[in-house]
C-alpha cells in the first residue's frame, strides 16, 4: 500500500495507546497506566501457531515506555509513538522513525509530545505534535531528512477558525490527509503538501451534509489522490466518506450499526474501515467497501466486534478483532478468510498482537502487542517468502485463429505473488520486429504497445519485494497491418479485345507479411477471359492474408466487334467523301461474320455539321442509292453490312460527319462535303 494510511487512530487513542485524546496530557496518562482497557482480560500469551510460520515477528524496541507502530513503507521503515522518559522525570510522548536499528525519537514542534502517522516510500513521516507546554494545541507535522542527515519537522498549520490540527497518512506524491479541529464537535479533513520550504495552504474538504455535519476527520489517501475518513455532527458520529475528485460523498452504515468510518483506500479505490454502534464500548464491524457496496468483514471465531485498519493493493486488510470481554487480537483478512495474526508467527514468539494498523506494498504489516512483560511495543512482521511470483501475458485485440493480428496490439502483464511480499516490480524486453530494451517497471502490472509489422518476441519476469523472481517467460506477437499486393496484367485496364477472341487471364499475389492464404479472380490465373459478348466489363481479383488483411484490384476492359473500317464507296476518315445533296449514299461495313441487325446503339448512326477547312483529300462518292431504301441489311455472302444514309438537300454548300457508333460502345466516322 504506497500511501501507508497509518490507518485509523480511535480506538487506541480512546482507550489507552495513542496521542490523539484531548488534552494531550489525558493520552500520557493513560500511556503511564499499567494495563490499557484496550486489551482488557488480555495476557501477554499468544495462540499457537502451526509451523513454517507465515511471518516473522520483530519487536521494533521503545524510547522508554509504551509503544505502538502505526505506518510502514515498502522498505519495511516504521513510524508510531513512544513514551520517552525526559529531563524531569516524566514519560512523554514522542512520535518515531525505525529502519532496522535503534528507534529514532523524531522530537516536536515545541510542545513535550507528538505522535507518527504515517510514512511513504521517500521516508516522509507525518503526524502531530504539541506546539507548547502551556495549552494543549497541536499541529500536523511533516518530518524529513535534511541535508545534513538529521530529522526536519514542518509544521503544517491549520485552516481557519480551528485551534489544532493532525495529519494521519501521506501518499508517494507528498499529498497529506489529516483533520484540523477546535473540539470534537467542530473540524474539517484536509489535505495538505509541503510546497517550497513551507507548507502549502490545507484544503478544506468539507462536510458530508453541509448546514448539519459540523466535524470531518480524514484517515488515508492513496496514490491517486482520493481520501476517506468520516463526516457528522461529532467526532464519534459520523458516516464514512470518500474524497474524490473535488466531492465528498457518504459510504452509507452496515446494517444494524448507527456509524460508520473508513479508514484505509487502496489505489483501485478499495476502502476499509468499520461501522459501529459505540465508539466507546468499541462495538461494531469491520467493513470492505467496493463496487458501491459496504461487505461485513465478521470477526474471528468467538468474537464479537472488529475494525479493518488498513488495506493493500492485493487486498489483504488489517485491523483488530475483540470479544465481549475486551480482549483483542490482531487479523489479517485474505480471500474472504479473516485469520488471527498470531496464528501467523513462529509459536515461541513472546508478542501477543493485539492490532494491526498498517499493511505496506511488500507485505510488512505494522502494530501493537503485548510482551511477555506485559509491556505494549510496537511490531513488525515481515512475510516468508520464499515463492516466486508469477506474471500473466494478455494481448488486445487477441490474434486470429492462425496467430496474427492486423491492427496494433497491447500487451499487458500482470504478476500477482502468492508468497505475501507482493510482486516489486516487471522486467521486460523485446526482441525481433520491434526491439525494446531491458527495462523495470514498480508494481504487478504494465503494458507496451507493438506496433511494428512481424514478429516481435516479448521476454518477461517478475520479482517480489522478497527477493524472489520469476523465470522468463516469452509472448511472441505476430503483426501484419498491410493488406495483400494483387497484379492483374491481363485484361489490362481500360483496353478493348476482340469479340470472341481467345484471351489468357494474367494476375498473381503477393504478401511480404503473414503470407497469402487467397488469391482468386472470376476465372483461375490463365484460364480464358470472356469475350463472347460485346460490351464494358469487369474483371476483379481479391487476396487475403493470414492475418486477414484483404485487397481487390479490378480492371475494366471492353469486348468490340471486329470492325475493319467502312467499305467502298465510303472513305474513311482522312478522306472528304463528296456527295450530292438528297441523294441516299450506302454505308458499307464489316464485324467479322452476323453480329445480327441490333448492332446500332440507340440514337445512331447520326450526322452532325462540320466545317469544310479541312485540308483532306476529296473524294467523289460514285455509287448512290434510290432515296426510298433504308434501314439495315446483312448480306451472308459478302459478310457485309449495308445501311442507306438519306442524305438533304438543304445541306448543298456544306460539310457533315457521319456517326456510326455501336452497341459495343465503339464509334466510326467518316466526313462528307454536300454539292
Amino acid at each position: 500500500m504506497k500511501k501507508m494510511p497509518g490507518a485509523g487512530r480511535k480506538l487506541p487513542e480512546k482507550h489507552g495507546m495513542a496521542g490523539g485524546v484531548r488534552p494531550v496530557l489525558a493520552v500520557v496518562a493513560l500511556l503511564l497506566a499499567p494495563v490499557v482497557v484496550l486489551v482488557v482480560g488480555a495476557g501477554p500469551g499468544k495462540a499457537q501457531t502451526a509451523e513454517p510460520a507465515r511471518y516473522t515477528v520483530e519487536n521494533l524496541g521503545t524510547l522508554g515506555g509504551a509503544t505502538i507502530a502505526r505506518g510502514v513503507n515498502t522498505s519495511g521503515r516504521v513510524t508510531g509513538q513512544s513514551q520517552k522518559r525526559v529531563e524531569n522525570g516524566s514519560l512523554q510522548l514522542r512520535a518515531f522513525s525505525w529502519d532496522g536499528g535503534p528507534m529514532e525519537d523524531l522530537g516536536t514542534l515545541g510542545g513535550p509530545t507528538s505522535a507518527g502517522r504515517g510514512i511513504n516510500d521517500a521516508g516522509q513521516v507525518v503526524g502531530f505534535s504539541r506546539i507548547s507546554a502551556l495549552n494543549n494545541q497541536q499541529r500536523a507535522f511533516l518530518a524529513e531528512r535534511d541535508a545534513q542527515g538529521g530529522t526536519r519537522m514542518l509544521a503544517l498549520g491549520t485552516l481557519p477558525g480551528f485551534t489544532s490540527s493532525e495529519a494521519s497518512a501521506i501518499n508517494a506524491s507528498g499529498q497529506i490527509a489529516g483533520r484540523t479541529y477546535s473540539s470534537s464537535t467542530s473540524g474539517r479533513a484536509f489535505l495538505s503538501r509541503k510546497d517550497g520550504d513551507g507548507p502549502a495552504p490545507m484544503k478544506d474538504l468539507g462536510v458530508l451534509v453541509p448546514g448539519k455535519d459540523t466535524y470531518s476527520e480524514a484517515w488515508a489517501i492513496n496514490d491517486s489522490g482520493q481520501v476517506v475518513g468520516e463526516s457528522g455532527i461529532h467526532e464519534d458520529q459520523g458516516e464514512a466518506f470518500l474524497y474524490s475528485e473535488g466531492a465528498i460523498k457518504g459510504l452509507g452504515i452496515l446494517p444494524g450499526q448507527l456509524y460508520s468510518e473508513a479508514m484505509g483506500i487502496d489505489d483501485s479505490g478499495r476502502i476499509v474501515g468499520w461501522s459501529y454502534t459505540s465508539r466507546a464500548n468499541v462495538q461494531g464491524r469491520a467493513f470492505l467497501y467496493e463496487g458501491g457496496e459496504m461487505r461485513d468483514l465478521g470477526a474471528l471465531p468467538g468474537d464479537l466486534y472488529s475494525m479493518a485498519r488498513a488495506i493493500d493493493e492485493h487486498g489483504r486488510v488489517v485491523g483488530q478483532s475483540r470479544d465481549a470481554g475486551g480482549q483483542n487480537r490482531a487479523f489479517l483478512w485474505e480471500d474472504g478468510e479473516m485469520v488471527d495474526l498470531n496464528a501467523l508467527i513462529p509459536a515461541a514468539s513472546p508478542l501477543r498482537l493485539l492490532d494491526a494498523y498498517a499493511i505496506g506494498e511488500s507485505g510488512k504489516i505494522v502494530g501493537s502487542a503485548f510482551d511477555q512483560a506485559g509491556q505494549v511495543r510496537a511490531y513488525l512482521l515481515t512475510p516468508n517468502d520464499a515463492t516466486a511470483p508469477g506474471t500473466a501475458a494478455g494481448v488486445s485485440p487477441g490474434p486470429n485463429a492462425a496467430g496474427w493480428n492486423r491492427e496494433d496490439v497491447t500487451v499487458t502483464l500482470e504478476a500477482t505473488d502468492e508468497g505475501g511480499s507482493n510482486v516489486e516490480g516487471i522486467t521486460y524486453s523485446a526482441s525481433g520486429a520491434q526491439p525494446i530494451d531491458g527495462r523495470t517497471v514498480s508494481g504487478g502490472s504494465t503494458q507496451l504497445r507493438i506496433t511494428a509489422e512481424g514478429e516481435t518476441t516479448v521476454t518477461y519476469s517478475a520479482r517480489d519485494h522478497a527477493g524472489n523472481a520469476e523465470e522468463p517467460r516469452t509472448l511472441t506477437v505476430r503483426l501484419d497491418k498491410t493488406a495483400p499486393r494483387v497484379d492483374v496484367a491481363t485484361p489490362a485496364d481500360g483496353a478493348e479485345y476482340k469479340l470472341g477472341g481467345i484471351l489468357a487471364a494474367g494476375y498473381a499475389c503477393s504478401d511480404g507479411g503473414s503470407g497469402v492464404t487467397s488469391c482468386a479472380g472470376p476465372i483461375p490465373d490463365g484460364g480464358n477471359i470472356d469475350t463472347a459478348s460485346v460490351g464494358q466489363k469487369t474483371f476483379a481479383v481479391e487476396a487475403a492474408d493470414e492475418a486477414g488483411n484483404a485487397a481487390s484490384e479490378s480492371h475494366t476492359y471492353g469486348v468490340v466487334y471486329d470492325f475493319g473500317g467502312f467499305f467502298s464507296p465510303v472513305d474513311n476518315p482522312g478522306v472528304l467523301n463528296r456527295v450530292q445533296a438528297g441523294s441516299a449514299v450506302p454505308v458499307k461495313f464489316g464485324l467479322s461474320g452476323d453480329q445480327g441487325l441490333d448492332v446500332f446503339a440507340e440514337g445512331y448512326p447520326r450526322s452532325q455539321r462540320i466545317t469544310c477547312d479541312s485540308a483532306a483529300p476529296v473524294d467523289d462518292i460514285e455509287q448512290t442509292v434510290g432515296a426510298r431504301e433504308s434501314g439495315l441489311a446483312y448480306d451472308p455472302t459478302a459478310d457485309q453490312y449495308s445501311y442507306v444514309w438519306k442524305t438533304s438537300k438543304a445541306w448543298s454548300g456544306t460539310c457533315r460527319q457521319l456517326v456510326v457508333k455501336l452497341n459495343d460502345g465503339t464509334a466510326h466516322r467518316a466526313n462528307f462535303r454536300f454539292r
